[in-house]
């Protein structure tokens, strides 16, 4: 039902997920215990080809695979670094914090004790808390959230209640409960 209105999406993710192993018919379902986080990570890496992120990734390699520890010094200091940071406070970049971050989020244990990034590698490091767009401190509750719903506002956009696609697809409340159970308020 949740690919009524495209069938090509249907598709690609049964194909995905029998790629990773899993069966697809109607009536099948996944074990959660089968489905770790490594699993979803693959499941959303080919689910979501990120074009752009390749981009990125090969103007710095040029035509190798896998990028050095001083191509991610650059990376984090040119590209990522927010230039109205203190140095004091958020100092700079090395090759010992390039190392720690390729040693942590690189699969391939070889790449990573010859402190190299693969694409992978690369792509677990922009999804990880090391590269929040948010400080870990904003994550952090400040508001008393215990009253009951009444007492908040809803700050939404008119696609938050979509349940399919955007212009022919069906709007339903319950994606307003589904946040709700996630916990946003």
């Amino acid at each position: 039902k949740m690919f009524a209105q495209s069938k090509d999406d249907k598709k690609r993710v049964e194909s995905i997920l029998q790629s990773l192993g899993f069966t697809t018919g109607k009536n099948d379902t996944i074990n959660p215990q089968a489905f770790d986080f490594e699993t979803f990570f693959n499941f959303y890496v080919h689910l979501t080809k990120r074009a752009e992120v390749e981009r990125v990734f090969n103007e710095i390699v040029n035509s190798k695979k896998v990028m050095t520890a001083h191509q991610f010094v650059d990376f984090l200091n040119k590209t990522q670094r927010d230039p109205r940071l203190n140095e004091i406070l958020h100092p700079y970049a090395d090759t010992t914090r390039a190392k720690d971050l390729i040693a942590l989020y690189e699969p391939n244990k070889y790449n990573a004790g010859r402190g190299q990034l693969s694409f992978e590698g690369f792509l677990r490091y922009l999804l990880s808390e090391d590269n929040n767009i948010m400080a870990a401190t904003k994550f952090d509750l400040s508001h008393d959230m215990d009253q009951s719903l009444a007492h908040y506002f809803i700050n939404s956009s008119h696609n938050t209640y979509l349940t399919g696609h955007q212009i022919t697809g069906k709007s339903s409340a319950e994606m307003y409960r589904q946040c709700l159970l996630a916990g946003c308020r």
